[in-house]
């Protein structure tokens, strides 16, 4: 059994707690209960982007642990099993609560996608950097993303037009690769003391996935009654 990191679990905590901050704000505006530009604001845009940076650098964090000795081909089918999973549910749900807009390529459908490329590169963390900098260069200096393939498989797949969500290789699958070196190099500790607070976050680090898909459902929930019988 590998070694738990308190501070990649607080990394992971710390986006789990972002995350609900940034989908409690959408559905207090979607039930317009505020009014704030969530689709289009420049604040909400790098506030996603901060916190998908954290998820993705811990996924390539956590990648190399589990495998730092050598691959652990039991455990990570059984992760990527579970993000298969979770990522059908995802869409499925998506589904039936926003059937103009379901989510067929989020962000755990991307952390899946960039869990199977980064496993050919966990054991070369050296060569994993050197991709994860190409990417993001490309990603910047070129403007590559993945739009052309969502747009190419949209008729074909019958994709909605729009989608609650989004996930894009470029230039996340970067710093998964990124993830993979700062885990090698153990970048991601710095001496984290265990109190109440750390120890509460990272709580929620060790349950993300299942945070991650209860949250909205409830919360959605709980202002969908709020909303029709309160108020």
């Amino acid at each position: 059994m590998h070694k738990r990191y308190l501070e990649l679990d607080f990394i992971r905590g710390m986006a789990i707690v972002l995350m609900v901050a940034f989908h409690l704000s959408f559905d207090l505006n979607y039930y317009r209960l505020i009014e704030i530009d969530i689709y289009h604001g420049a604040f909400w845009k790098y506030f996603r982007d901060f916190i998908i940076f954290l998820f993705m650098m811990s996924v390539g964090i956590s990648l190399y642990i589990v495998n730092e000795k050598s691959l652990n081909l039991p455990k990570n089918l059984r992760r990527l099993f579970k993000l298969f999973v979770a990522s059908l549910l995802i869409s499925v749900v998506s589904y039936f609560i926003y059937p103009s807009a379901w989510i067929y390529f989020g962000i755990i459908h991307l952390i899946f996608v960039s869990s199977v490329f980064a496993l050919a590169f966990v054991r070369v963390p050296r060569v994993a950097l050197g991709l994860g900098l190409v990417i993001i260069g490309v990603y910047f200096c070129c403007n590559v993303n993945m739009d052309w393939l969502y747009d190419l498989s949209a008729e074909f797949l019958s994709l909605p037009p729009v989608t609650q969500d989004i996930g894009h290789l470029f230039p996340w699958l970067g710093v998964v690769y990124l993830g993979i070196y700062i885990g090698y190099r153990k970048w991601f500790c710095w001496g984290m003391v265990s109190n109440v607070v750390t120890d509460k976050v990272a709580f929620l680090g060790r349950h993300a996935l299942v945070i991650y898909l209860l949250h909205q459902p409830l919360m959605m929930g709980g202002l969908y009654i709020l909303v029709r019988f309160l108020l």
